[in-house]
């Protein structure tokens, strides 16, 4: 016995260092360092060090201890690494929510161990895998465990696939569907945030040193039924009884997936239990509630345009030149900036002058969603990358049918300024350049106040390389949340200004440099 009245764990157990028969985690109130250790000292090489207390446990129903409203994460780990590393993940940066683990469960065809995350601080000391989930399959959980590549002939190592249970058709909007819901629309398919970093709620980013593995960044598959799984010939058994069991759940189904039976991707399960608690954080999250388009309306307001950020010093470039019209490239897909763009430098034209306009979709290198000094930057990128196409041999026949005489690129870049603000804020910047005489002209736009809240939710998904690059719109985690509302142009409801009003205003106050 040690100073606490607790005994090592039992020596015969399946799982060394784990909860044997019986047994229960001494309370974390009690040893809170236990909980609070470094992530690497939580890994299964330091279990030894933990103690169980011989506490008998009565056998409950899971169902009994788990708040519907706060649904648990249920990990079903076939094996001593798939634990390691659902225990790494299950305790890092949760802020003491309580991991229950059960013995080693069993079925005619495999085993399991089973860990919880969530309101449940019950031990089972059943070893019936069937009649465990059976309890589960009533609540509204998230269950976490692997299946095999070989069938799913779309899929990389890497990737995650969620499946809402059947039940879940029944239920009108329960959190974990609305959770699914919002994710799907915040992030779609990208799934590189869970392989570079994690932020738990109320906290600072935790890096789990899970960087991409062959098989490419992480992708989130939303398509894939419990069925099709469970009828796979070469689904794990221990996984294959899960299926089987929480098909007619209430739940979500998280999948992380392995090469053959014996094979995972340590990167791809842990992923798999991070975007689980991602998924719990979210049904519980009272700001991921659906919005109406009304109850946002003239909630933010307009501020004055801040000094224009001033890109730096553009490279040379020498076209072919055969005649005084303009070409003008714009490098964007986005039609709206288009037509401010081309709208407002046509007008002004000089006389005599046509303007004939080439569209480039260019990468602004700045991230989906530039944030402060990464306006100026991308918009420059921007055309940098657009004249530097137009250099190909393609457009040496442009030139000439057009009789071009000079080449001027316009790029608008929006970005959220955090730096030196009371209170976050959308603006852009506006750049035009006159590739033939080198000459560049810029301006910024008013700016679109933001709730914080939105900002904080959209840089949890990381960055592209710079603190300033981030992967994820504030417009789409806002979107995600109100049904209706264009990810693109949210400014006129929260404001009562069109986004592409804002920039027209932007670039009439340009002096075109002819």
């Amino acid at each position: 016995m040690n100073k606490k009245g607790c005994a090592p764990s039992h020596p015969h157990s399946s799982f060394p260092g784990i909860l044997c028969a019986g047994s229960t985690l001494c309370n974390p109130a009690s040893d809170p360092h236990l909980f609070y250790q470094p992530l690497e000292s939580r890994m299964l090489s330091s279990f030894s060090s933990w103690f169980v207390c011989p506490r008998p446990q009565p056998l409950q129903s899971i169902t009994d201890t788990m708040d519907i409203e706060s649904p648990s994460v249920i990990c079903i780990c076939q094996d001593h690494e798939e634990e390691a590393l659902a225990v790494a993940v299950l305790r890092s940066n949760d802020q003491g929510l309580p991991v229950t683990e059960t013995n080693t469960v069993s079925s005619d065809r495999g085993t399991a161990k089973i860990l919880i995350l969530g309101s449940s601080n019950d031990v089972f000391s059943t070893g019936d895998l069937q009649y465990t989930l059976t309890n589960l399959s009533s609540t509204q959980c998230i269950v976490v465990t692997t299946i095999p590549i070989q069938p799913l002939l779309d899929a990389n190592s890497t990737d995650l696939f969620l499946s809402p249970c059947l039940g879940n058709d029944t239920v009108a909007m329960s959190p974990l569907k609305r959770a699914v819901s919002v994710l799907h629309a915040e992030i779609g398919e990208f799934g590189g945030w869970l392989s570079h970093h994690h932020s738990a709620p109320s906290s600072h980013s935790v890096s789990l040193g899970l960087g991409s593995s062959l098989g490419g960044q992480p992708k989130l598959h939303y398509d894939i039924t419990l069925e099709s799984l469970s009828a796979t010939p070469a689904c794990p058994s221990a996984a294959r009884q899960a299926l089987q069991t929480y098909h007619h759940g209430t739940g979500v189904c998280v999948f992380a997936v392995r090469t053959d039976d014996t094979i995972i991707d340590q990167r791809s399960f842990q992923n798999a239990v991070l975007l689980a608690k991602e998924l719990r954080y979210l049904a519980v999250d009272t700001d991921s509630s659906l919005l109406t388009i009304e109850s946002l309306s003239a909630t933010e307001h307009i501020m004055p345009a801040r000094p224009t950020q001033q890109p730096k010093q553009l490279p040379k470039y020498h076209f072919p030149t055969s005649g005084k019209n303009v070409l003008l490239v714009i490098p964007s897909e986005n039609a709206k900036k288009k037509e401010v763009l081309e709208t407002d430098i046509m007008r002004r034209a000089p006389a005599g002058v046509q303007i004939h306009t080439i569209i480039f979709p260019v990468e602004s290198g700045v991230g989906e969603q530039p944030y402060n000094i990464a306006g100026s930057q991308g918009a420059r990128n921007r055309i940098v990358n657009a004249l530097a196409r137009l250099q190909s041999p393609t457009y040496a026949e442009t030139f000439a049918r057009e009789n071009i005489g000079s080449v001027i690129a316009a790029s608008i870049e929006n970005y959220v300024q955090t730096e030196d603000i009371d209170r976050p804020a959308d603006f852009a910047i506006a750049v035009v350049h006159n590739a033939t005489t080198n000459q560049t002209r810029s301006s910024s736009s008013r700016g679109v106040t933001i709730a914080p809240r939105y900002v904080d939710r959209a840089r949890r998904f990381g960055t592209n390389g710079d603190a300033n690059y981030g992967n994820i719109t504030v417009g789409k985690v806002m979107a995600a949340r109100v049904p209706q509302l264009d990810h693109a142009d949210w400014h006129g409801v929260v404001a009562g200004i069109s986004r592409y009003d804002l920039l027209a205003e932007a670039i009439a106050k340009i002096q075109i440099p002819w």
